[in-house]
C-alpha cells in the first residue's frame, strides 16, 4: 500500500509519531501494571517501525 503526502504532511506525521512516542517510553517507566506496560511496549515498537519506514 502506497500513501500520497505532501512535504507538510510527512513532516507532520513524523512529528506526531515523534512525541507519542516519546510519551509512550515515558508512560512505560511509570506503569506498575506488568500486562499494560506490554502493551506500551508493543505500542512503542509500532511506533518505531513506522518511523523507520518514513522516508526522509
Amino acid at each position: 500500500m502506497n500513501i500520497d503526502m505532501s512535504p507538510t504532511e510527512l513532516q507532520f506525521l513524523r512529528q506526531v509519531l515523534t512525541e507519542r512516542l516519546s510519551a509512550l517510553r515515558e508512560e512505560v517507566q511509570h506503569t506498575d501494571s506488568r500486562s499494560f506496560k506490554e502493551d506500551l511496549r508493543q505500542r512503542e515498537h509500532l511506533a518505531e517501525a513506522l518511523l523507520s519506514k518514513l522516508p526522509g
